[in-house]
């Protein structure tokens, strides 16, 4: 067994580490085929001394004299078992605040992985030469198993720790110069012969223009796919992503280029990383206001870049088949749910009143009226309610029934897999909170359900559909993300809470995604949307109403002719008393002026 554990670079506390340094120390004595083990713990109780006359005060000296000291244990044949507990204490080290520490922890990583490399090539050299084996060879393993995973996590750090950042880059450019296998797509991006080409050495360039262009050059090779899902997800995308949101004045052009990279990189990315990419850019515009701008060209960009193809799903969404063509609702029922689902529109609960409607479809509903408050069932059955004459009462059993329709008896989905397992009332608030910091083991616990059938598929039941069965599971399992929790959360940011005004960039980003889902899928949610940016032009600020009406014209010309119809449903309905009359008058106008231009003659 090996003398030293492989966590032993992840004691953070000074008296766990001195303790293991010193035990350490006498393992050699019943061993002596070790004996590469008391030199190394001398090492590492040297690298961790503190100052005799100070209170927790490191020893520079000794710990420098330590580092010094590491080149002629490596030339002395020192083994793997006993290299992993330096490299770790490395590694540790380049994360210290302390310049000169982490400057000699970084110079002897360097150190390291040279003899690591040289030592695995003759590893590799002398089982070549014996024709037996491919093992992996053991100082191989020790940089892919412990240094890259160091280095992947240090390209995460906080942005306080821009300059241990930094270091990361370059002992990842350094690794790869002696040891391409560990990421053979990485290493393309060195040029050792022109450092004016060699991506790592610019990105941490002092000069702007040079990272710009390093920026653009990586772009390129996204674009060209020279990397796979692997190689983007852990370290590109958060190499892009800090750099985007950098919050300094001057590094605005280096940003906006990384904008346009990681939309590049977005649309190559698999659905598990891109699913936490948007929640993790949305739960950061919910904590962090001050990144805000930078935070919705981050957020815009990356729904620009959704690739997933969702029409397999159109079989689940789509018109109601043999088996669920009957409706599962009585009149009355119909008429609670109907009733719960006016109340929610009248208290502005969008999140809650989309559901409604949802199961109601589900349920058999293939027409729901609201300006005629009337609704039509599969099985042919028709009716029309006052929903104002139902009681509280009769209002939250409807909102029960609509919560019990969630569950898989509804759809075949996971009962609380895709929004908490919250009822219909609730939804907005719970669905948006469910994305805090607090709850990130729950949502990965939640998440298991989806986006294990979108990343492998579901289980197929027989052998010729098989790939088709697949398919649709994982279309399915995406939309299901993408109504339960993804589309909540944008909504939510469409609204600035600064101004109340909208903001005009994630709206058509998100009207964007829309367009992506399944016809009838866009049908049940561009009410939803709609109203949000209807309720705007009801405010009576001027700047809001002036940016609402611009953000639905950029809408209506986006959508079309096609659903100009429902856009002056929803602000007939929600512009209807004193001042607002005007302003509905004007906002027809407006959004005439803009849309007659781009539409053909006749199709209004």
């Amino acid at each position: 067994p090996a003398p030293f554990p492989r966590a032993e670079g992840a004691r953070p506390r000074r008296g766990g580490k001195t303790a293991a340094d010193k035990a350490a120390e006498p393992a050699a004595a019943p061993r002596p085929s070790l004996r590469g083990v008391r030199p190394t713990a001398l090492a590492l109780q040297q690298l961790n001394a503190f100052a005799p006359g100070a209170i927790d005060e490191p020893d520079y000296d000794a710990r420098i004299d330590a580092y010094s000291s590491i080149p002629p244990l490596l030339e002395s044949g020192l083994s793997t078992a006993c290299a992993l507990p330096l490299l770790c204490q490395c590694v540790h080290d380049v994360e210290l605040d302390d310049i000169a520490l982490r400057h000699s922890a970084t110079h002897t990583v360097g150190i390291i992985v040279q003899h690591a490399a040289a030592a695995a090539g003759r590893e590799r050299a002398a089982a070549g030469e014996d024709g037996g084996g491919t093992g992996q060879s053991h100082w191989h393993a020790l940089l892919q198993q412990v240094l890259m995973p160091a280095l992947r996590r240090g390209l995460r750090l906080p942005p306080e720790k821009e300059l241990v950042r930094a270091e990361m880059i370059r002992l990842i450019s350094v690794a790869l110069s002696h040891e391409p296998s560990l990421e053979p797509q990485l290493a393309a991006l060195l040029s050792p012969g022109d450092l004016e080409a060699d991506f790592f050495q610019n990105i941490t360039h002092v000069q702007l223009p040079r990272r710009q262009r390093a920026i653009a050059r990586l772009k390129k090779k996204i674009e060209g796919g020279a990397f796979g899902p692997t190689t983007l997800a852990s370290y590109l995308l958060p190499l892009l992503s800090h750099i985007a949101l950098k919050p300094s004045a001057k590094e605005v052009d280096v940003a906006e280029e990384a904008v346009a990279a990681l939309r590049s990189l977005a649309a190559q990315l698999p659905w598990r990383p891109y699913h936490e990419l948007l929640l993790s850019l949305s739960r950061r515009l919910r904590l962090d206001p001050s990144l805000e701008r930078r935070l919705v060209r981050a957020l815009v960009a990356v729904i620009d870049g959704f690739h997933f193809d969702l029409a397999p799903a159109d079989d689940e969404y789509g018109a109601p088949s043999a088996d669920r063509g009957a409706c599962r609702l009585t009149d009355e029922e119909i008429g609670r749910i109907f009733a719960a689902r006016v109340q929610a529109r009248q208290a502005r609960d969008y999140e809650a009143a989309d559901r409604l409607r949802e199961e109601l479809v589900a349920k058999g509903i293939v027409s729901v009226d609201d300006k005629g408050n009337s609704w039509q069932a599969a099985d042919g059955r028709r009716g029309s309610m006052d929903p104002f004459s139902v009681d509280e009462a009769s209002r939250e059993t409807g909102r029960l029934a609509a919560a019990a329709a969630v569950g898989p008896a509804a759809d075949g989905a996971p009962a609380d897999s895709a929004n908490g397992g919250e009822g219909a009332e609730g939804g907005a608030e719970a669905m948006a909170e469910a994305a805090a910091e607090e709850e990130d083991g729950e949502e990965a616990g939640e998440d298991e359900l989806l986006v294990g059938a979108a990343e492998g598929g579901g289980a197929a039941d027989a052998a010729p559909s098989a790939d088709d069965e697949a398919v649709r599971a994982r279309a399915r399992a995406i939309l299901q993300a993408v109504q339960g929790k993804l589309l909540p959360q944008l909504y939510n940011h469409i609204k600035d809470p600064k101004t109340e005004g909208a903001r005009v960039s994630v709206a058509l980003a998100v009207l964007k995604l829309l367009k992506l889902m399944p016809p009838r899928v866009l049908k049940l949610q561009l009410r939803g949307f709609l109203m949000r940016l209807v309720a705007t032009l009801s405010s009576r600020e001027k700047s809001v109403r002036q940016k609402g009406r611009e953000a639905l014209a950029m809408v209506a010309v986006e959508l079309g002719a096609e659903h100009f119809g429902a856009i002056a449903y929803e602000l007939q309905s929600s512009l209807r008393r004193g001042f607002q009359l005007q302003v509905l008058g004007h906002a027809l106008h407006f959004l005439l002026a803009k849309l007659v231009p781009t539409v053909a003659v006749g199709s209004l």
